[in-house]
């Protein structure tokens, strides 16, 4: 399957967005995701990467949840957990434990979480035991 594909099938938020410019953010990607290491993997984890640099970058629909997810989606793109007016508020989850995590990008969207998973399952961690 296609990297174009994968997109179009796991995130229909970006249906609006013109095939060529999900392709300049499928090269941007690229660089980013090592295809040896991701073997099988790649063509998902470039989708998921892609897809998560739109979605923080503003691309896509925010239709399909609602004001709700319209303003969460804000709240996560720009690290704002909670909006008020007047005597109305709203609190999003942080979803960032704190700013020296190292994923702490990631964590900010879905497809940025897909990704995280992905590359868990192809790339160790080396630890060293005192």
């Amino acid at each position: 399957m296609e990297i174009i594909d994968i997109i179009k099938l796991v995130a229909p938020e970006f249906e609006e967005v013109s095939d060529e410019d999900i392709c300049a953010w499928v090269h941007l990607c690229e660089p980013f995701v090592d295809k040896k290491v991701f073997g099988v993997f790649y063509p998902q984890a470039v989708a998921y990467l892609a897809c998560h640099k739109m979605k923080l970058a503003g691309a896509g629909s925010e239709a399909s949840g609602g004001v709700g997810a319209a303003l969460g989606a804000v709240g996560s793109g720009y690290g704002i957990t909670s909006i008020s007016a007047g005597q109305s508020s709203i609190s999003f989850a942080a979803g960032i434990a704190s700013s020296a995590e190292q994923d702490a990008e990631f964590m900010r969207t879905q497809y940025g979480l897909q990704f995280v998973q992905l590359r868990k399952l192809v790339v160790v961690p080396i630890t060293i035991s005192p």
